[in-house]
């Protein structure tokens, strides 16, 4: 087997394994858990496709900002089963109303995360909520050429190297697609949240995590079905406090050439960190940063403009509250400890060797000494306004 990119700089979007005619491609994890791809000389046949279709090789145009809103949906329900405003949500279902069909990330029935096809309202709920891993395009940039070029309408909805990827497969722009990049941090390799369900549940099949809400913040929910087995913030959970400090991402995170003002998308989502609320009336504690990238994505928001409140802002102030608009994750201190102990002991022993879950154990305590306290001062200050 032979590379095709360095491990390093791949951003593992498996856009040369679908677009290899003979299937002489596929992603394999090094010891570090990193993804890149190998190829089968075998049965490759020197076409060139790969090549052409890498967003490290041949990387894709992006776009100056148009346009920068703070904004949310006006359906307070849809938001509050969003992560911030609402907007992904709102676009989806315009989406799938008008025909066409939608590319997000999901849960699988046996816990993977991976983008995937939805076409119904039902199938896009599972999609809904942060997902802090990286997650597995499989079959899906084939599968959205096919539906373009029948003509239907398709929002792909992913990291902008996903949404790189797809274009590099493509090879061409399409009127009737519309894609959304997410402001991202990093993202961890699929395999430490694997090796991080199998400590917490043994046999997972079927859990799900939901890593923040608009009540809560930023909390994990671990979920079987309906039913809550653990909630921790991200303080008192190690893989979240990994994630959150930059310590546990795939190595090209740490050179993202998309962390930047410069968009792969028509649209860009995110948090509006630094947002200026003054003389802004009623404003969702988690307001959505909407970047308008090209004429398609300033299209779908005229579209929708009587179910969002979209308020326009300077795009400086979203670049400026928004670190990864400015430049990557940089690495964390212990993020050479963690991967030397997880070559050798996996990911559960790296977080313990690297003093991680005990800073999670310490801060839980925290949590839960100043929690009542929190709440007693609360009640009784709302009693208190009632004389």
């Amino acid at each position: 087997m032979t590379e095709l990119c360095d491990t390093a700089a791949c951003f593992s979007c498996g856009a040369c394994v679908q677009i290899c005619p003979r299937d002489a491609i596929r992603l394999q994890d090094d010891p570090s858990g990193f993804l890149s791809p190998r190829i089968d000389p075998g049965k490759c046949v020197s076409c060139g496709l790969c090549r052409k279709s890498c967003p490290v090789l041949n990387p894709q145009d992006t776009h100056g900002i148009l346009a920068c809103y703070a904004g949310w949906t006006a359906n307070r329900q849809e938001r509050r089963g969003s992560s911030s405003g609402g907007i992904a949500y709102a676009v989806s279902k315009k989406t799938i109303h008008d025909g066409g069909v939608v590319f997000a990330c999901r849960y699988t029935p046996g816990g993977d995360v991976e983008q995937a096809c939805i076409e119904t309202l039902d199938e896009l709920e599972a999609a809904r909520g942060s997902k802090y891993v990286k997650s597995a395009t499989k079959d899906t940039y084939r599968r959205t050429k096919a539906f373009l070029e029948k003509g239907r309408k398709v929002l792909w909805i992913g990291t902008p190297c996903q949404i790189a990827g797809l274009y590099g497969y493509l090879g061409a722009r399409y009127p009737n697609l519309l894609t959304v990049d997410l402001v991202c941090h990093g993202t961890p390799p699929f395999r430490y949240w694997r090796e991080y369900l199998d400590h917490l549940f043994p046999g997972h099949r079927g859990i799900t995590c939901s890593f923040r809400d608009n009540t809560n913040g930023f909390c994990m929910f671990f979920h079987s079905g309906e039913k809550l087995l653990l909630k921790r913030d991200w303080k008192s959970d190690p893989y979240f406090y990994a994630f959150m400090y930059g310590i546990d991402y795939s190595e090209s995170c740490y050179s993202c050439p998309f962390a930047s003002a410069g968009r792969v998308a028509d649209l860009t989502l995110g948090d509006f960190w630094g947002l200026d609320r003054k003389g802004m009336e009623k404003v969702p504690f988690f307001p959505s940063m909407i970047l308008v990238n090209t004429q398609s994505g300033r299209k779908i928001l005229d579209v929708l403009q009587n179910e969002l409140v979209l308020i326009e802002r300077d795009v400086s102030e979203a670049v400026a509250g928004n670190a990864q608009l400015r430049q990557p994750t940089p690495r964390h201190a212990l993020r050479g400890p963690f991967l030397d102990s997880y070559r050798q002991k996996g990911f559960y022993a790296a977080l313990k060797e690297t003093g991680i879950t005990e800073t999670c154990r310490k801060n839980l305590l925290k949590y839960r000494i100043k929690q009542p306290l929190y709440f007693f001062y609360k009640n009784l200050w709302k009693s208190s306004k009632d004389f």
